[in-house]
């Protein structure tokens, strides 16, 4: 599992993992934390997410060919290495269980009320797992085809929704002059940005990847830009008031809009839900990669078809554990604090050791 990729696939690879399941609760989120001034905390957001992402990218390559696995502990040592690769595994495999979850909650909410949550869950677990016994290039290859089509299909989408919209519904532009309202809006916003840290487990290869720098960071950059867009274009057509009560507010939104003029196209939702479903499959495939090579380089002597089994049953498991939307929250609530140390305290010694070794020498 040492396959090395693209430096066009390590970027769309990151849009998978960062825009999945969080864009469609984002709207009401930012709206309820910064009212009509949600893009500034969302470009304060983007901004860290940027320099976060610098750092992951930068230790990658200047520990050539490796991932967390291999410079975790050449950096830190073999035993506390080992225990910040055995942290990130945790953190993809609970990942993998909410995000599963959530989209099982959705697509039961708003399109088969009467189908089970956990029937949903299973079967996208079980696609996800026939993903996971190809190599990362096949996930990349597919990402890439997948993702240039989701992000075409949402700005084609939102620029409909935009054009249902009012401007006078995302005005004040700067909403609140309370600069502390934005500040303390911006650590709660980071959840829908958490996805760099995947980089951690794709080896980088310095000839391969000349320049590879400047993608992720471009990525991040453009996917700020996409989920201002995104936030602006749902609160510009029902108004701040209203999309703080809407969750998955993007749907609803988009439920609520018929453009006659356009024939197939007149209820957007249905097709968002397309587009929706194939970046989270990118997303789930991503995330779940991460979880089997880590553990695959942790446990040598375990057969790879056994952790990815392991993977599908645990995940599963754990995806039932929350009985109601509330306990649902609350583990998005646990996800969210271990990735403030998974995409800023742990990249963050690792950029300095790197740091210093590299001047050390």
């Amino acid at each position: 599992m040492k396959e090395s990729l693209t430096n066009r696939q390590i970027a769309f690879m990151l849009f998978g993992a960062v825009v999945g399941y969080g864009v469609i609760d984002l709207p009401n989120n930012a709206a309820a934390e910064a009212g009509t001034g949600a893009w500034i905390p969302l470009t304060f957001t983007t901004a860290i997410v940027v320099l976060f992402t610098y750092f992951i990218i930068y230790i990658g390559y200047n520990n050539e060919n490796q991932t967390l696995f291999e410079y975790s502990q050449k950096l830190m040592g073999k035993a506390l290495g080992k225990l910040i690769t055995i942290v990130y595994i945790i953190y993809f495999l609970l990942v993998l269980s909410v995000l599963v979850r959530a989209y099982s909650e959705v697509i039961t909410t708003l399109f088969f009320q009467k189908t089970p949550v956990w029937s949903i869950s299973l079967f996208f677990l079980l696609v996800v797992g026939y993903a996971l016994t190809k190599n990362l290039n096949t996930i990349a290859r597919v990402t890439e085809i997948y993702i240039l089509i989701v992000i075409m299909g949402y700005i084609f989408i939102h620029i409909l929704m935009a054009t249902q919209g009012k401007t006078v519904n995302i005005r004040p532009i700067f909403g609140s002059e309370d600069l502390m309202i934005y500040a303390r809006a911006s650590f709660k916003l980071l959840l829908p940005f958490l996805g760099p840290e995947i980089i951690m487990f794709i080896p980088i290869n310095k000839k391969a990847n000349k320049g590879v720098i400047k993608y992720p960071v471009l990525s991040v950059l453009f996917i700020g830009l996409l989920i201002i867009f995104i936030v602006e274009s749902t609160i510009s057509v029902v108004g701040v008031e209203d999309v703080v009560y809407y969750n998955a507010s993007v749907f609803k939104v988009l439920k609520g809009i018929d453009i006659p003029y356009l024939e197939i196209f007149r209820r957007p939702d249905g097709i968002y839900i397309m587009f929706w479903t194939l970046n989270i499959f990118c997303s789930l495939c991503i995330w779940s990669y991460g979880y089997v090579s880590l553990s695959n380089k942790l446990i040598k002597k375990m057969p790879l078809n056994i952790i990815i089994l392991s993977a599908i049953i645990v995940s599963f498991i754990l995806s039932q554990v929350p009985k109601t939307p509330d306990e649902l929250r609350k583990m998005f609530s646990l996800v969210s604090y271990i990735g403030i140390f998974t995409l800023i305290v742990g990249p963050t010694i690792l950029f300095i050791m790197t740091k210093v070794k590299k001047n050390d020498k």
